[in-house]
């Protein structure tokens, strides 16, 4: 299946996204690995779904804004990417790092949402249950850009954007 790539703006980012395939949405989000790896599911899916495989803000194609700090930052921002692609009754597929923003996107809107399939996802909390940190890999590599450090965040700045209706800004997102 031949997959287009494009480029679409989220409050400033440039956020890429390779897009293929016909039938319902399907948004699929990566795990830590990133798309380097192209997963030969997408193709499979394309056969029945228009599949849309962003690379997260800080990965790939996509820039890392500096108003991203945390995972609900990158839920609101794919919800508002659901908004600005126009889509409606979106299935929504999360592997690893994926799954948990999925999982975010859904605690906050379900609104265009059709259904959610988390895969191995990563930042469910159970009680019990220890955490690991999804950053720590082999060779000291992780997702450096995705979100900025801790000692950062009270740095003064508004954390909620509010350009698109999605956006952490004081209504919820419906």
């Amino acid at each position: 299946m031949e997959f287009a790539r494009q480029t679409i703006e989220i409050n400033g980012c440039k956020l890429s996204l390779a897009r293929g395939g016909k039938g319902a949405p399907l948004i699929y989000l990566h795990g830590t690995d990133g798309l380097a790896d192209w997963p030969g599911l997408l193709d499979t899916l394309a056969e029945r779904f228009d599949v849309i495989a962003p690379d997260h803000p800080g990965f790939g194609g996509s820039e890392a804004p500096a108003w991203i700090d945390d995972i609900s930052d990158l839920a609101y921002c794919y919800l508002d990417a659901i908004e600005v692609l126009g889509l409606s009754g979106v299935h929504i597929v999360g592997q690893s790092l994926g799954g948990w923003i999925a999982l975010e996107m859904a605690v906050r809107s379900t609104q265009r949402l059709r259904s959610l399939t988390l895969v191995s996802a990563a930042g469910i909390h159970v009680k019990g249950v220890g955490k690991a940190d999804i950053f720590i890999r082999s060779g000291g590599a992780g997702a450096p850009r995705l979100c900025r450090p801790q000692a950062r965040r009270g740095s003064g700045g508004s954390r909620r954007h509010g350009q698109i209706s999605g956006s952490r800004n004081p209504q919820p997102h419906r």
